[in-house]
């Protein structure tokens, strides 16, 4: 089975992840631990926020620079989310075999 990239991304994030981790923590100092998990809360929490920042800004933006109803945001978020279900898989098939960056940029 080809590697995709995002199979890639987490084969290099868990390479990275182990070497720094390594190099962090050591039994000789055990509050080296502390700091290996804080390191890894605070990169967490960047992603979590990078990811679900669209669920809070969205709707403050809609509401009120846009005057999109409560009803209208739910309704954004609910063809959003169709959008995504019907149209992954064609694409992804669509895309098979293909330069990804070309679609992308498009």
């Amino acid at each position: 089975m080809p590697r995709t990239p995002s199979s890639a991304s987490r084969g290099l994030g868990i390479g990275l992840g182990g070497v720094t981790g390594g190099f962090i923590a050591t039994t000789s100092s055990p509050g080296s631990f502390t700091v290996l998990f804080l390191v890894d809360a605070a990169t967490f929490l960047v992603f979590v926020s990078a990811g679900y920042a669209v669920f809070e800004l969205l709707p403050v933006f809609a509401k009120n620079e846009a005057s999109v109803s409560e009803k209208g945001i739910g309704l954004i978020f609910l063809v959003n989310t169709v959008v995504i279900v019907v149209l992954q898989l064609p694409i992804a098939k669509l895309l098979e075999g293909r330069r990804r960056m070309r679609a992308l940029a498009s």
